[in-house]
């Protein structure tokens, strides 16, 4: 009887889930009907908020973040290709690495965990008139500011791969500034940026949804917010690791 009850229980709470993001999904879709109609104005100082919390804050560390990890990157891994007598062609196999997975999919997890974490610092005010009106004010900005952080950020990111390889390669094989950029001429062709853009954006809307869903959860239900950050981290990640492996088996 107690595990009937507590199948019962989590059948329920699955319900109620399902009910509550096809309600949300409803709401935020009438609320783009509203924008794009000009029924509703969308705030541009949210969106320039969210911009500068989501994105200024975070172009300095993480800049130094991928900087360091393109270069251990390198430093690390150029052995091994030099064993397997490929190191003529590591430049274009990092420049691809990096910028097809490393820093899309590493930089939705960052925007997922900086937007659950800055949901501490702020608070999420209770829908107490129609929840459009809400999602209009605070949660199209929120995705809206998110996918225009994502990709600022990218290029800062890539900028910073970029000096981060330079600075291996030039310490290893001792390349001149000019020869590298030779060498990443061949190697990064605008076929491959827009594909690594498109990636990042659709890694951002996965996060930014997901945030924009719990957001609305916690002004329109009784949910905690130690269960509202802890969703958006796990689940982010869940997702965006998903996302990763599908978006890969496409591409092959």
């Amino acid at each position: 009887m107690n595990n009937l009850g507590r199948l019962g229980f989590r059948l329920v709470r699955q319900v109620k889930a399902f009910n509550s993001f096809f309600r949300f999904i409803g709401h935020l879709a009438y609320c783009i009907y509203l924008v794009i109609a000009r029924k509703a104005p969308l705030p541009k100082k949210n969106i320039l908020k969210i911009v500068y919390c989501s994105g200024a804050k975070l172009a300095i560390p993480l800049y130094l973040f991928f900087a360091i990890i393109s270069y251990l990157l390198i430093n690390n891994s150029f052995q091994f290709l030099n064993m397997l007598h490929i190191k003529n062609q590591a430049i274009a196999l990092f420049q691809n690495l990096v910028s097809r997975e490393i820093v899309p999919a590493s930089l939705a997890i960052f925007l997922c965990i900086h937007s659950a974490l800055d949901m501490i610092s702020h608070k999420v005010d209770k829908i107490e008139h129609a929840a459009h009106y809400a999602l209009i004010e605070k949660v199209l900005p929120l995705m809206v500011g998110t996918l225009l952080s994502a990709i600022l950020l990218y290029f800062y990111c890539l900028s910073a791969c970029l000096l981060g390889l330079y600075i291996a390669y030039v310490e290893i094989v001792h390349l001149s500034f000019q020869e590298f950029l030779i060498s990443m001429s061949d190697a990064i062709s605008f076929s491959d940026l827009i594909f690594s853009i498109e990636r990042t954006l659709f890694f951002a809307s996965i996060a930014s949804m997901l945030v924009a869903y719990y957001y609305y959860r916690k002004a329109s239900q009784r949910i905690s917010l130690r269960v509202c950050v802890s969703r958006i981290i796990t689940r982010g990640f869940t997702w965006i690791a998903v996302a990763v492996m599908y978006v890969n088996l496409l591409s092959k």
